[in-house]
């Protein structure tokens, strides 16, 4: 099969012919088993310090935590079966449309790190 004019046949890494990136945000979710239980301070050991918003729906079983995370904002919800974390730009009353955590992949790298962290 002769390729296609103009159109490379090598591989494509994502650093390399690649627009430059930017992460508007980034979220690791955990499918978890049914008997799966989340650590009550998952966020302190995780992150290191206590949230600044905490709020549990008894009736849904859902928890979500929010607080300052490496330049923006980081949220852990855990429901029964499941985890998100999702780290998003935090906006500012001078910025209160942050555009972005940054470039990829050094943007993805606080998330990546947190989710080593709780995995080991």
């Amino acid at each position: 099969m002769t390729p296609r004019r103009g159109i490379d046949p090598r591989p494509v890494r994502y650093n390399e012919r690649v627009p430059q990136w930017k992460i508007d945000s980034a979220r690791l979710s955990v499918f978890a088993a049914p008997d799966f239980a989340v650590a009550p301070a998952l966020w302190r050991e995780c992150v290191g310090d206590d949230p600044e918003t905490s709020i549990f729906q008894r009736a849904t079983g859902t928890k979500v935590e929010i607080g300052p995370f490496a330049e923006g904002k980081l949220t852990l919800q855990t429901q029964p079966m499941r985890v998100d974390w999702v780290h998003e730009p935090a906006a500012t009353p001078a910025e209160p449309d942050a555009p972005d955590l940054g470039p990829f992949p050094s943007a993805a790298g606080p998330l990546l790190e947190l989710g080593r962290r709780w995995a080991s």
